[in-house]
């Protein structure tokens, strides 16, 4: 089966559409199928599969890796579609077609749907998100396969649209790190053995960090054993960094920011508990690195969080600080809850393995390219 994975932004982030688009992308090339990705230039293609074969889409002028922050989005938006349509248009022109084009955003839908009018080459959509642009964009895909079942009753609720529900997998052996292989991040990150409470995500308003902040700043005087520690960058960085200075968590909350894909596993390591306070999640990939790296969770009851993290995690209600500063109290302070959170992270786990997940895409995929 011939596979193009057609995203603008496979090559400029590391957020969870992407790394899972990656991870496909991977297992789809290593299961004998010849996969193309198309995208934009960025410096995220570093490193990649070299059998995964790369199509990029050059930058814009003046285009920066956030230039959805603001109303450039739109212009940039336009000039992508444009170059895409004509790079995509070239590619169907040549011998020996797709099979399947997979895309993950409407954008790129409205783009390869047009290109493939005369070439009947099937598209799947993976929805990673919820829209009513999405919702529209859908309904001209050959195949819709949401990442949850929160998303999927959210398209099927609002706008009838049916979808096949696969979650996105883990490899889990990767996250088999042991805590001793972490001493030198834990001497880094806790020199005095605090707990480590983890957060891993793209620094943007939707991970609500500032209510972590405030969480921290509310347990300043109650617990002095645990440093927070903040992996990823983002538009929000420079806010996030002036509000600890603020408050005078600079030695509460550490920001190391963007890290290399091969030391994530340690960080997941090292760390006692996990906790994201985001206002909204389709899946949250995090989630399961964190249950592969034996983490309890403490996350917010929003979108398909409790879905994801099932019975391993602690629930607060978004943007709630004091009910999330509970919760951290809660874990910290009890050794018999954080273990069997931890074994209960490793077992749920199982259930996103690679190894399974990528059978039910392959189906999916194969069904259309038959």
């Amino acid at each position: 089966m011939r596979i193009l994975f057609f995203h603008r932004w496979v090559g400029v982030h590391k957020g969870g559409t992407e790394t899972h688009i990656r991870e496909l992308a991977d297992r789809f090339q290593k299961m004998a199928h010849e996969v193309t990705i198309l995208t934009r230039e960025g410096n995220e293609l570093n490193g990649f599969n070299p059998a995964v074969k790369i199509i990029r889409i050059p930058k814009n002028i003046g285009e920066s890796d956030h230039s959805y922050e603001d109303f450039r989005v739109y212009i940039h938006t336009l000039f992508f579609m444009a170059k895409a349509f004509f790079k995509l248009f070239c590619l169907l022109t040549k011998p020996g077609n797709f099979d399947v084009i997979s895309v993950h955003f409407f954008t790129e839908l409205w783009v390869a749907k047009v290109c493939v009018i005369f070439k009947k080459i099937p598209i799947v959509f993976v929805l990673e998100g919820y829209t009513s642009l999405e919702a529209k964009a859908a309904k001209f895909a050959d195949r819709k396969i949401s990442i949850s079942s929160f998303e999927a009753e959210m398209y099927r609720k609002n706008h009838s649209l049916e979808s096949v529900v696969i979650p996105i997998g883990i490899d889990l052996a990767r996250f088999s790190v042991s805590k001793s292989s972490t001493e030198h991040l834990i001497h880094k990150f806790a020199p005095n053995k605090e707990k480590i409470a983890l957060t891993v995500c793209r620094l943007e308003p939707r991970k609500d960090l500032f209510t972590l902040i405030k969480a921290v700043k509310y347990l300043e005087e109650k617990v002095n054993s645990i440093k927070f520690l903040i992996v990823g960058d983002g538009i929000s960085r420079k806010q996030i960094e002036k509000e600890i200075q603020v408050q005078g968590l600079e030695n509460r909350i550490l920001l190391p920011g963007r890290i290399d894909d091969s030391d994530l596993p340690y960080y997941y390591a090292c760390a006692d508990f996990f906790i994201l306070p985001t206002k909204q999640e389709w899946f949250g990939i995090v989630f399961v690195e964190a249950m592969a790296s034996g983490l309890p969770i403490i996350t917010t009851t929003v979108g398909a969080c409790p879905e994801v993290a099932g019975e391993c995690g602690l629930y607060f209600k978004s943007e709630d600080h004091v009910a999330l500063a509970e919760k951290i109290m809660e874990l910290s302070d009890n050794n018999l809850l954080l273990q069997n959170l931890s074994k209960c992270s490793i077992r749920r786990a199982g259930n996103f393995d690679w190894n399974k997940v990528i059978k039910k895409y392959e189906e999916q995929y194969n069904f259309l390219s038959n």
